[in-house]
């Protein structure tokens, strides 16, 4: 339990061996906030253990960028870009959130890059960010250039999210540049999706609200 403040901070071409946070880590109740912060160029190299979860044994790879977990956040002015996850090992597994994941948090960010986050696993979801049981709020955002399997930007489940102000295009997948599980649809606001590469045109999985926005070529 923390809450530390970080100003004009650089946190860059870190590894990790093991199955989560390349970059950093925020983990059980604390509460930092990022200003005019870069989180760049950090890989996660899976070392083929595994961890348990839930009372089974999971294989999979988490934020590259940033692993958030039962935590609340602040972000501002922050690049999260280049960040990956690298199966150089061929230990196989899965892999989420290779620029941010979420788990069980409330996220606030205003005036960020999440750019060519990306992971070489075969089952790879949510390329920039991967929301899992969290509330998360995006004010100003370029979200560009990010590749997973599913959700080639954003990979939403079980969380309330909403966009605004913010532009996800050239973002690549498999299944939508936003991909919606079973959570409630996001709320995009004043916002751009568009010229987002799908190899099956899917776009959005499940319906979104969209308020004075622009979707198309997804």
């Amino acid at each position: 339990n923390s809450n530390p403040i970080f100003n004009i901070v650089t946190i860059s071409d870190n590894i990790g061996y093991g199955w989560a946070g390349g970059g950093i880590m925020i983990d059980s109740g604390s509460n930092p906030t990022f200003n005019n912060v870069s989180i760049v160029d950090n890989k996660i190299i899976p070392d083929g253990l595994s961890f348990t979860e839930g009372g089974q044994q999971n294989n999979t790879h988490r934020g590259a960028g940033c692993y958030i977990h039962y935590a609340e956040a602040t972000f501002n002015n922050v690049n999260i870009s280049r960040n990956s996850i690298i199966d150089e090992n061929n230990v196989g597994g899965s892999s989420e959130g290779s620029g941010i994941y979420l788990h069980s948090s409330d996220i606030t960010m205003d005036n960020v890059i999440l750019q060519n986050n990306s992971s070489t696993s075969d089952l790879s979801a949510g390329g920039a960010l991967h929301v899992n049981n969290s509330n998360l709020f995006i004010n100003r955002a370029m979200i560009s250039d990010n590749e997973a399997n599913a959700g080639g930007a954003i990979l939403i489940s079980n969380s309330s999210v909403t966009l605004s102000n913010a532009t996800i295009t050239k973002n690549i997948s498999e299944l939508s540049s936003i991909y919606i599980g079973s959570a409630l649809p996001p709320n995009i606001i004043n916002s751009i999706v568009w010229g987002n590469s799908i190899a099956q045109s899917i776009g959005f999985t499940f319906g979104e609200t969209a308020f004075n926005s622009n979707l198309e070529s997804n």
